[in-house]
């Protein structure tokens, strides 16, 4: 029994590999979808957003249902306007229309995911 869960999870691991795949430039991406965020200690924000710095361009994310106290500053679904480049993004977060977060991120992107160079993974209002 052992044999035939060892022989489908290394199936699924190499089909995984295979679909990921950049076929382009022979780049093997992880099918994972990151997300970079933020854990909010405290209250509860009613509203939140990222600005991209280099063109004052407003991100909402999408709701994943997440924890409550979590919220995404950026996610994979914006790697490809990134991608090998290094940028700076501000995290607003909101409480009934007032501004109580305000933190600074940099992110990058390879032609797979995105990652943080720089940024708060924790803040407690």
């Amino acid at each position: 029994m052992k044999l035939y869960g060892s022989l489908f999870l290394a199936l699924l691991f190499s089909l995984s590999l295979l679909f990921s795949c950049n076929e382009e430039d022979g780049i093997s991406c992880t099918l994972e979808f990151r997300t970079i965020g933020l854990t909010v200690i405290g209250d509860s924000l009613t509203d939140y957003y990222t600005i991209r710095r280099s063109n004052n361009d407003t991100i909402r994310s999408i709701d994943f249902g997440f924890e409550d106290s979590y919220y995404v500053v950026l996610d994979d679904s914006y790697q490809s306007e990134i991608e090998n480049s290094q940028e700076s993004f501000e995290f607003i977060g909101e409480i009934n229309d007032s501004i109580v977060i305000q933190e600074t991120y940099v992110i990058t992107a390879d032609q797979c995911h995105i990652s943080k160079i720089s940024g708060p993974s924790q803040v407690t209002l």
